[in-house]
């Protein structure tokens, strides 16, 4: 059984300090393969079968499913700047429905 999340992909440069300095998880290159990308998990679904949690009380257990979503959707409100941010959005999409179905 598989377990799925959420996820979006990490495309920044990310490192690691090793007790002397950074060093980079990953060297660069101009080609990134799919295998070799991180990933972020973002939260908000996880979905596993009944039978595999009481099996193994843990919802991560198994071989994991993903579902990439891009950066607005994957938005996380932890402070009260990132309300306000979410409040910004909110009413940018709100606009573009409208605008939308004023073209229809």
């Amino acid at each position: 059984m598989l377990w799925n999340c959420l996820i979006r992909p990490e495309t920044d440069f990310m490192y690691r300090h090793n007790g002397a300095g950074l060093i980079p998880l990953q060297p660069a290159k101009s080609l990134r393969l799919e295998r070799e990308e991180l990933y972020r998990e973002v939260g908000g679904l996880w979905l596993t079968s009944l039978e595999r949690f009481k099996e193994t009380k843990s919802i991560t257990s198994g071989r994991i499913a993903h579902v990439v979503v891009d950066q607005r959707s994957s938005f996380r409100i932890r402070s009260q700047t990132d309300w306000q941010i979410a409040e910004i959005h909110a009413a940018d999409a709100t606009n573009q429905d409208s605008t939308l179905k004023g073209l229809a």
